[in-house]
């Protein structure tokens, strides 16, 4: 394999033949949400205004790199990487959309910088992002200031205890102490942000009641959270965030919903590291404009009135609500929704003209990163539904490093992009820009008839990559498929066009012995346009009848490898019976039948699932043997690496 690599920490500089044709040059370009906060406080990142010499999609074939220059945040311990032998560093992250959560307390990490607020009460982060495209490439880089809280909300914050405990211990020095006359907490919360106090905090570990939802209709920054040790518990509280710039975090919330308003213009808001649950009901809903929602734990939840992970807010009927622009879903563990009656998705994503702060070019720029789907979340029909309806697009969608164990006795859709059904929906409505790729999806649990893992029903420029799958549905269901580029439906008008699918590694158990649809890719609308399925590489437990992709005039085929067509005539994988990412990896092989270095060289396709530089020609399938890490395998926290040449084998 012909590679030569120099790698500083982030700063990878490729020396290897370029995979691209004409001019290779790039210019990045980084715009974050807003450069100052206090912490904790999400900052999102965006790299769609990058443009390079020789392509059009630069969202699909520039390769980004980012470092939020934050060596201490550990490394996720959701997503699909950190079911392998390592997670992914929270201090860095691929892919045109990037968030991050900057929380120096958490870490253990000085203020050292003064930002407005005295001395030594700001930490300031240089974040940095690498453009490459070909042998071209280009950094940029933002600062942001985070300010202390402690300085922030020095006569601004109250603790608040039950009343039959007088220990305030881990309250922050020089706050307002109160303890409760009874043990609902919420009228209590809403006068004292009506009376100034903009961090507001409950004790960790005691048990409150809530009788009617806190008000906090007021701007921020503000924070709710606990304090002390563990997550206060308030069974039946709902937040409404009317304004922007706030924190729901450390809080024990059971059957209960967290929500923005109906106004669409509050930003910055951020739900992080919370517990929703119960019995009742798990919704978030209505994030928009910049927010995040981060390392939450949503579930164990059956109810018959819902159970929603995350939908939007301000549609007609529950449900169909609108996201808005921009918001993240990053390092959430969603497990245990049982979603029934009208409530279909576990995620849903929705939007049209006629709502309130919608517009025509719909809701976009959202970010799925580091998401463990699973297990027994029941949903009926998808996990992720993201939907538009009327005449508008949405544009850059980006699902990274995603776990799904999804379970389900009907039809099931892990990713459906999709037109709606809402009042809105005929008409020429489509999506623009999504990439899927760095994930995980493991099949075996479903027991429907039918499992479209990932189903394009209207979209313009999809990009599905380096992705692993699992399937294990019987040869009675109707479609076992990783891929399936669908009908509009809904009265809509929009084909898919532009849809490519490169580099996936595909594996099916020995429950699956006949198929009546490919088990990779299925183009099942003859009026899709320019689909490409290439590198892909499938191999089944039995010999069986199964295709890897559809054919026909439509689609652009080349070195898809299986064991139906005879390229493989034993199990490519480390594990002849792969349940794990790592298992994945291509086994060492030579000769005809050996997937290694035997594909096609692709714009886009700069790296393998784990994370390894690729080199020229490339392999087929998701792993790249002997590829050198963009991070390294020493862990988060340590130093970056001197500079180092490697050469691969």
């Amino acid at each position: 394999m012909r590679r030569l690599v120099f790698f500083v920490g982030l700063a990878l500089v490729s020396s290897f033949v370029a995979r691209v044709a004409g001019a290779q040059n790039v210019t990045g370009a980084i715009a974050a949400s807003r450069s100052s906060c206090v912490a904790p406080c999400f900052v999102r990142f965006d790299a769609t205004n990058t443009v390079a010499g020789g392509t059009t999609k630069p969202f699909h074939d520039v390769d980004y790199y980012w470092d939020f220059g934050d060596p201490h945040s550990g490394s996720w311990t959701t997503g699909a990487a950190s079911k392998g032998s390592a997670g992914w560093s929270r201090n860095m992250d691929l892919g045109p959309l990037a968030g991050h959560v900057f929380d120096p307390d958490r870490w253990g990490d000085a203020y050292d910088t003064n930002c407005g607020l005295g001395s030594n009460t700001c930490r300031q982060y240089t974040v940095t992002l690498k453009a490459i495209y070909g042998a071209a490439s280009d950094t940029r880089s933002v600062v942001i200031s985070v300010n202390k809280p402690d300085a922030q909300w020095a006569s601004t914050t109250v603790c608040l205890n039950v009343s039959s405990d007088s220990n305030f211990t881990g309250c922050p020095s020089g706050a307002t102490n109160t303890k409760l006359s009874a043990t609902d907490v919420c009228p209590t919360i809403s006068s004292q942000v009506s009376a100034g106090k903009r961090r507001v905090l409950l004790k960790g570990g005691a048990s409150y009641t809530c009788s009617s939802n806190p008000n906090l209709n007021v701007a921020g920054p503000a924070l709710l959270s606990s304090y002390g040790t563990g997550m206060a518990v308030i069974p039946g509280m709902g937040v409404t965030l009317n304004q922007g710039d706030w924190r729901v975090t450390l809080l024990d919330m059971q059957s209960a919903a967290v929500a923005n308003g109906t106004n669409y213009t509050y930003f910055n808001n951020l739900v992080y590291r919370t517990h929703l649950h119960g019995s009742a009901g798990v919704v978030v809903y209505g994030l928009h404009g910049d927010s995040g929602l981060v390392e939450n734990e949503l579930g164990p939840c059956s109810s018959s009135g819902g159970c929603y992970a995350f939908f939007g807010a301000g549609f007609t009927s529950v449900g169909d609500r609108n996201l808005g622009d921009r918001t993240s879903f990053i390092g959430n563990n969603v497990h245990d929704i049982q979603p029934s009656g009208a409530v279909q998705h576990v995620y849903r994503i929705y939007t049209q003209p006629n709502e309130t702060g919608a517009t025509a070019t719909g809701v976009g720029k959202m970010l799925f990163a580091h998401e463990t789907m699973g297990p027994n979340n029941v949903a009926q029909h998808n996990d992720y539904l993201v939907q538009t309806s009327g005449n508008i697009t949405s544009r850059y969608y980006q699902f990274e490093d995603i776990y799904e164990i999804p379970y389900s006795n009907s039809i099931a859709t892990v990713v459906q992009i999709s037109g709606g059904t809402g009042t809105n929906a005929p008409g020429p409505n489509s999506f623009s820009d999504v990439l899927v790729e760095n994930s995980f999806f493991d099949l075996t649990h479903l027991t429907g008839a039918q499992i479209d893992t990932i189903s394009i029903n209207t979209a313009n420029h999809v990009t599905i990559r380096n992705n692993l799958a699992i399937v294990g549905l019987p040869s009675t269901s109707t479609n076992n498929m990783l891929v399936h580029v669908n009908n509009p439906g809904g009265g809509l008008t929009t084909n898919p066009n532009d849809v490519q699918i490169y580099n996936n590694s595909a594996y099916s158990t020995s429950v699956l012995t006949a198929c009546t649809a490919p088990v990779v890719v299925w183009v099942g609308n003859p009026n899709a346009t320019n689909i490409g399925v290439k590198n892909n590489l499938y191999w089944p437990a039995v010999a069986n009848k199964c295709d890897l992709t559809s054919t026909g005039g439509n689609i652009t085929v080349g070195t898809n490898w299986s064991r139906k067509t005879g390229e493989l005539t034993v199990s490519p994988f480390a594990s002849a019976a792969p349940a794990i990412p790592d298992d994945f990896k291509l086994a060492a092989c030579s000769g005809a039948h050996c997937p290694i270095d035997a594909g096609t060289s692709l714009a886009g396709v700069y790296l393998d699932f784990w994370r390894g530089v690729r080199g020229n020609p490339i392999s087929i399938g998701a792993h790249e043997p002997g590829a050198p890490l963009v991070q390294g395998s020493s862990g988060p926290d340590s130093p970056p690496p001197p500079p180092v040449l490697l050469t691969g084998q």
